[in-house]
């Protein structure tokens, strides 16, 4: 890590990055702009956003969107909860600030997104020694696939609005424990496991 100062502030990770190949940012040496907090009560995102200028005159801006009551909002209100997702991947991609992507300040946001599908829509959760699972897809998603790394084993996951299936193709001897529906279920390599919804 070059410079520690900079901190992706949803998940306290420290960021570094140089702006269009220029020197590395410090934060000792930049000229702050604005700093400002937004809480929408209504919907519960608390927004922050760093406006600052380095040396060479150039501004950047980054804005921060606490999204963390989207596990709420996925279990009671699943069109909102899309809603949330779509702005996020939209920051990502669209780079709405101006600039900040190619210098990879949306790290936390991508992550973030990538978040909500694999844990928040799954509903997965690590508990008691064992992997749980209590899906909710958002009514627009028809199907979720994905491949976890679990206590040394490889797990398939696909979900549908209908049903979850596990699969544990490869990994060490040891059987994993499922979760689903407050049953627990042993699973050894090779298997696979259905759960209706």
């Amino acid at each position: 890590m070059e410079n520690e100062d900079l901190v992706n502030w949803p998940n306290w990770l420290c960021l570094t990055f140089r702006p269009q190949g220029g020197e590395w940012l410090n934060l000792n040496t930049v000229d702050l702009l604005k700093f400002s907090y937004r809480l929408d009560v209504r919907c519960g995102i608390l927004e922050r956003q760093v406006r600052f200028r380095d040396g060479q005159e150039r501004e950047f801006s980054l804005i921060s969107r606490r999204i963390v009551h989207s596990w709420v909002v996925a279990r009671s209100d699943r069109k909102a909860a899309w809603e949330l997702f779509e702005q996020a991947l939209h920051s990502d991609f669209e780079d709405i600030q101006g600039g900040t992507t190619p210098e990879g300040i949306h790290l936390g946001a991508m992550a973030g997104t990538v978040d909500l599908i694999q844990r928040v829509h799954t509903g997965l959760e690590m508990r008691d020694d064992v992997l749980w699972f209590n899906p909710l897809l958002p009514y627009e998603l028809s199907d979720v696939e994905l491949q976890l790394r679990y206590r040394g084993h490889w797990l398939w996951v696909r979900l549908t609005n209908e049903k979850l299936m596990v699969s544990f193709y490869r990994g060490y001897s040891n059987p994993v424990k499922i979760g689903f529906r407050n049953q627990v279920y042993e699973m050894v390599q090779g298997e696979m496991r259905e759960f209706f919804l």
